[in-house]
């Protein structure tokens, strides 16, 4: 999988097969019509891939993501509970890797250990809105 961070968070590889290119990237921090988010994805398709502007995409869809205050993905165990959370639009990437961790710090082994763990996670100020 390859990523740019260029304040979108595109990431992209081939498909298992070789035939076809699995793109994606953040298209709003918000709920979006699928149209939208299609028109956008296309676009950014076209920045990084200038060949490929005129090509139509098959699907698009959108999902909420998990944006940490400190934008650090955060794993741990609270209360019994272990957890990988907040890979702050880049869970293509890092949901993997963080929930390897939290499997090894759940079977006890040292190798789980990460610069993730033990931070605390802070509040928004004055956030009111549906988490």
């Amino acid at each position: 999988m390859i990523v740019e961070t260029h304040r979108r968070h595109c990431y992209y590889r081939a498909s298992p097969d070789g035939d076809r290119i699995l793109f994606g990237a953040r298209a709003a921090l918000h709920a979006i019509d699928p149209v939208k988010s299609g028109k956008r994805l296309q676009r950014f398709i076209g920045d990084v891939f200038p060949d490929l502007q005129q090509v139509r995409l098959s699907h698009s869809w959108s999902g909420f993501i998990a944006f940490s205050r400190d934008t650090l993905t955060h794993i741990g165990e609270q209360n019994g509970i272990h957890f990988a959370l907040a890979c702050n639009g880049s869970g293509v990437t890092m949901a993997p890797y963080a929930g390897h961790k939290a499997a090894l710090k759940l079977l006890g082994s040292r190798e789980g250990r990460t610069a993730f763990d033990d931070h605390e996670f802070r509040p928004y100020p004055l956030y009111a809105g549906r988490p």
